[in-house]
């Protein structure tokens, strides 16, 4: 097939599947940007070059924008340069090679060699699109900073009716890779369920120690496909919710996207003295955050006891939220960094 035939003018967007951070940084930055089309790739590994030749239907491309931990991913940008000799841009999730060996992820990092093909894909890219000052500085001169947005309409979903005015639910969702870190603070929400008409929902994986807790105190969510994750979670109604972390690079790197997220849910937020939660939120105005165990515990039961503090905080970073984390603020980071 001669690729040099049809015009190249297209950009393209190439995914392999699903997941939260799509949700967030291709399919958002691609709808308000316009000019991109999307690709789902077939699930195979490595990618077939006849596959190859399917997805782009034998058309240039000008850029290609993928993600960094897409097992195929060195292959793809393999093929683009030698096909297209396009722009690659890498998009760099929240994670960063300093995983501890308690998270699930470290087995998986372990067994595929995640650890040396992310260095090779990064090396590949042309520019690397980073959500975190701190990610930028670590991935160096081809980093640029694309900071998490929320598209306020994706939240315009109905509460649960049949949650009562005096109950308190606190909400935690992560998947195994998180389980670590909230264990360290199982007292605390344990402190937390002894106030009255207070319950504790855990999406995503179940923790085992949450079986010690007080019966009917605990409700297990599955995750569900990330475009209904607005959906159930308003449905939830959470007025708390929470992202305790490890003091490490790894927590480090992660974004601000769990506060965001809480902010659209009507919740106070209490988060990690660390990082870029720290950075971000400006303690006991617009969301809350505890280190140690002591303090974990005195955040959780005074917002327990505070309706007023819980409303009072959680309008607040509504409010930043709106002006600071949707896409007229972030708009121009993006743009630099996609269209420059």
């Amino acid at each position: 097939m001669d690729y040099k035939v049809a015009p190249a003018s297209k950009k393209q967007v190439y995914v392999r599947q699903v997941n939260g951070v799509l949700w967030w940084r291709f399919w958002n930055p691609m709808a308000k940007l316009g000019g991109w089309e999307y690709v789902q790739g077939p699930i195979e590994d490595p990618l077939p070059e006849e596959a190859w030749a399917e997805i782009f239907d034998g058309r240039p491309i000008t850029k290609l924008w993928t993600q960094d931990h897409n097992d195929e991913g060195e292959v793809i940008r393999k093929a683009a340069k030698r096909k297209f000799d396009c722009e690659i841009i890498t998009d760099v999730d929240d994670w960063y090679d300093d995983i501890p060996d308690f998270n699930a992820a470290k087995s998986v990092h372990r067994r595929f060699g995640l650890s040396e093909r992310l260095t090779i894909m990064h090396d590949m890219a042309d520019t690397i699109c980073c959500s975190t000052p701190f990610l930028v500085d670590r991935m160096g001169s081809k980093a640029k900073l694309c900071p998490n947005f929320i598209v306020p309409e994706s939240w315009e979903h109905p509460v649960r009716p049949t949650k009562n005015s005096d109950e308190c639910v606190l909400m935690f969702a992560g998947g195994m890779g998180r389980a670590g870190e909230v264990h360290e603070i199982r007292d605390a929400l344990r402190a937390f369920l002894d106030e009255p008409n207070t319950k504790l929902v855990l999406m995503g994986a179940f923790h085992e120690f949450a079986s010690e807790y007080p019966p009917g105190k605990v409700t297990w969510a599955r995750f569900c496909e990330v475009w209904d994750y607005p959906k159930l979670a308003k449905w939830i109604s959470p007025d708390i919710t929470i992202s305790p972390m490890e003091h490490r690079d790894f927590t480090t790197a992660k974004s601000n996207i769990k506060w965001l997220e809480s902010a659209m849910l009507g919740s106070v937020f209490v988060g990690e003295r660390w990082g870029e939660m720290e950075r971000t939120i400006t303690d006991g105005v617009d969301g809350h955050l505890a280190e140690g165990i002591e303090e974990w515990t005195e955040k959780l039961v005074m917002l327990a006891r505070d309706p007023d503090l819980r409303t009072a905080t959680s309008q607040k970073a509504l409010d930043v939220v709106h002006s600071k984390w949707t896409w007229g603020a972030v708009e121009q980071n993006w743009r630099a960094a996609l269209e420059g």
